[in-house]
């Protein structure tokens, strides 16, 4: 810097922006500041430069350059005592930060106590969660549908060869959900559902207990209403008979009773309930019209409906993973063998649930082949009265799905439709 030096020690120049303060003679706004020492200035013999530098002095802002040469620095400030009013200001003060930092770091330590309103709705999309029915409608959310990708034209075309019998109505779907090959036939028409109905039921029930609408072991009664014959041995226990709504929803699938099932229908909330389920989950043929054992064949659906749910089921959709575990659990315990697993070969496991009255039998499963590829196959046969053609037929439509469809898929036969 241009200029003569100060002859004090302690002092420090410093360019300052606002050289010039109101009021102020251009040689005492230089010397405008703060010091980083005590003392005072003695004697300035040089010149201020151009640059406007100004000494860093600890003095009253409305000093003026005389005060600045002639007042002692050397005695400490007293500071002004608070009143009692803004000492418990700040202590109050300090008191609402303190209490804020515990209740954050709370909030984050256990999420349980976080209030309602920080509360946010899941992120995982609207098909995928468990919402208040009411709100679930066709009209808010779309309707699911088979993937349909592959047509499997030439082994579809010797299944229904198998379905030429007289006086037999049949309908099927086979697909393999993970690449949307699939053969069928009539497989959105409807038919007697019979004792298939079990499985929406089961389903159901399974969705309630993951909301926490129902438990597990809760207690159902049995009562005159709920007893219905055909199969099953509960209609033969005293009115007022006691059990978890598990073991009566095992009954309903491993034994088929019919009249466990008229308990579970009526615990999730009735036919006309269920009915608005099936809606939305796109079932569009699936009804209860009538209590089990509805030996008239008035409860409805179609191989599509089924081949629906249970794919459904395996994209790890309408229930939870652990709940589908407690489904296909039950499922693998079905009792009649006669249908669907005559047809697989060794080492295949299957899960799934039979329908047998006079006019109808039926069956929907999965199915896990040796090498862990799993399709879903459902059939279903309209008859005359206890016609065993027709449980011939599905396990034939079985058989001739499962060794075609075994072979690799670069080896088996299809045509793109």
């Amino acid at each position: 810097m241009g200029g003569a030096r100060p002859r004090d020690f302690g002092l420090e120049l410093l360019p300052h922006p606002q050289a010039l303060l109101p009021g102020r003679h251009p040689a005492e706004a230089n010397l405008l500041g703060r010091t980083r020492s005590s003392g005072i200035i003695r004697q300035w013999d040089g010149k201020i430069s151009p640059a406007s530098f100004t000494l860093i002095f600890s003095f009253r802002r409305d000093a003026t350059l005389q005060d600045i040469v002639t007042e002692d620095h050397s005695r400490p400030r007293r500071r002004r005592r608070m009143t009692p009013a803004e000492r418990w200001g700040r202590r109050i003060a300090l008191f609402a930060v303190l209490a804020g930092l515990a209740g954050t770091a709370a909030v984050v330590a256990f999420p349980g106590l976080r209030p309602s309103f920080l509360t946010f709705a899941p992120s995982a999309p609207l098909d995928e969660q468990v919402l208040p029915e009411a709100i679930v409608t066709p009209d808010l959310l779309p309707l699911p549908e088979l993937d349909k990708r592959e047509r499997i034209a030439s082994l579809e075309s010797a299944m229904l060869k198998l379905t030429d019998q007289p006086r037999l109505r049949s309908g099927f779907m086979f697909v393999e959900p993970a690449s949307g090959r699939y053969v069928a036939m009539a497989d959105g028409e409807s038919f007697s559902a019979a004792s298939v109905i079990k499985v929406p039921v089961l389903v159901e029930f399974l969705r309630q207990v993951d909301s926490g609408r129902l438990k597990l072991d809760d207690t159902l009664i049995l009562r005159q209403e709920h007893k219905g014959g055909g199969s099953g041995w509960m209609q033969y226990m005293p009115n007022g008979k006691r059990m978890s709504a598990y073991n009566v929803a095992r009954l309903m699938i491993v034994r088929s009773d019919n009249t466990a099932t008229n308990m579970i229908i009526d615990l999730v909330g009735g036919a006309d309930y269920l009915n608005a389920q099936f809606g939305r989950w796109g079932l569009r043929t699936t009804r209860i019209n009538a209590p089990l054992p509805d030996l008239e064949g008035t409860n409805t659906t179609s191989p599509a409906d089924m081949a629906l749910l249970l794919t459904e089921l395996e994209r790890g959709r309408l229930v939870t993973t652990q709940m589908r575990a407690k489904g296909y659990e039950l499922m693998g315990r079905t009792r009649t063998g006669s249908l669907l697993p005559v047809g697989l070969g060794p080492g295949a496991k299957i899960l799934h649930k039979t329908g047998d009255i006079g006019k109808m039998v039926g069956d929907a499963a999965v199915v896990t082949m040796p090498d862990g590829r799993r399709y879903v196959a459902v059939a279903l046969v309209e008859r005359p009265h206890n016609d065993r053609r027709a449980n011939q037929l599905i396990a034939k439509l079985s058989q001739k799905f499962y060794y075609v469809f075994l072979a690799p898929p670069a080896q088996a036969v299809s045509d793109r439709t």
